[in-house]
């Protein structure tokens, strides 16, 4: 049986436009499609936002740090805030 060649065109056009559909879905939504790339993006935001925050944190722990180095009066207001000490004859209040 021969088969014309309207009826090949045809089933040459049909196999390859679900050749592309598949082609587009697996793009899109495949193991390493698209929406696995948006998905490590959103991930990696999330991690370059901790790190921003993190990096402020060390800031502030350094310049307690310098101040802690620098300064006398920081010392006794470490002293007597964070660790509640006092000189002879001061009492402590603590208020809630």
């Amino acid at each position: 049986m021969l088969i014309n060649k309207k009826t090949k065109q045809l089933t040459l056009r049909v196999f390859f436009t679900c050749q592309i559909i598949a082609f587009a879905i697996n793009y899109v939504a495949g193991s390493r499609g698209l929406q696995y790339i948006w998905t490590i993006a959103d991930a990696n935001k999330t991690l370059r936002q901790n790190i921003a925050q993190e990096k402020r944190e060390v800031q502030e722990l350094d310049a307690k740090i310098a101040a802690w180095k620098s300064d006398p009066f920081y010392h006794e207001k470490m002293a007597r805030e964070e660790l509640q000490l006092a000189k002879k004859g001061e009492e402590i209040y603590i208020l809630d």
